[in-house]
């Protein structure tokens, strides 16, 4: 008949901090795994930015921006508030209405010649039977609280009399997060960082 051994061991018991400590550990190192992964599989890498967009000049600290008319090309067109578009006087003439058209670069016109763009065509041809001026306050990459935040401190200015909203399909699902501030600083930081966060 055999007894117990006297050595037998006993479970050996981590104690709840450690526990937490340790699953931390591995989680972050998942993470790294993942994280180099993604960069070496080339997903998840930051958008280029066009090197006309690079001149941006942030005011009013916050994320909005406008164009730095000193260093970009005066042959690209950029006014004194920072748009592609020309100067406007901020009084309009007697009998002209104003028209301000906000957006990104769809209103922009990216890709086309200023003259190309919406807002110009539409004042050409509202200029056919009226005398109107159409302003082009938009930037690529704008979201709707960024045109709100345009309209309110460049735009209102001007008085316009009619506000045209381009508001493109990419701009829908975006509303819901941008309209009431700019996401958390740590999100910002972490998709700016991380391949990952990127996917």
């Amino acid at each position: 008949m055999c007894g117990k051994s006297s050595n037998s061991q006993r479970p050996i018991r981590i104690k709840t901090g450690k526990k937490v400590l340790f699953s931390c550990l591995i989680a972050l190192a998942l993470l790294a795994l993942i994280e180099i992964t993604c960069r070496l599989a080339g997903v998840g890498k930051r958008q280029q930015t066009h090197q006309d967009i690079a001149n941006w000049q942030l005011q009013w600290k916050s994320d909005f921006y406008v164009f730095d008319a000193k260093q970009v090309d005066p042959r690209f067109g950029v006014n004194q508030d920072g748009l592609r578009d020309r100067d406007h006087a901020v009084a309009a003439d007697d009998g002209t209405r104003r028209v301000v058209c906000l957006g990104d670069s769809v209103t922009y016109g990216y890709g086309v010649q200023r003259e190309e763009s919406y807002p110009s065509y539409l004042e050409k041809e509202l200029n056919k039977t009226a005398s109107f001026e159409v302003f082009n306050v938009a930037l690529p990459g704008w979201s709707t609280r960024q045109q709100r935040i345009a309209y309110e401190r460049i735009a209102r200015r001007y008085r316009p009399d009619y506000v045209i909203l381009g508001v493109c399909l990419n701009d829908i699902a975006e509303m819901q997060n941008n309209l009431a501030g700019p996401p958390p600083r740590f999100l910002g930081t972490l998709y700016r960082y991380s391949s990952f966060a990127r996917l």
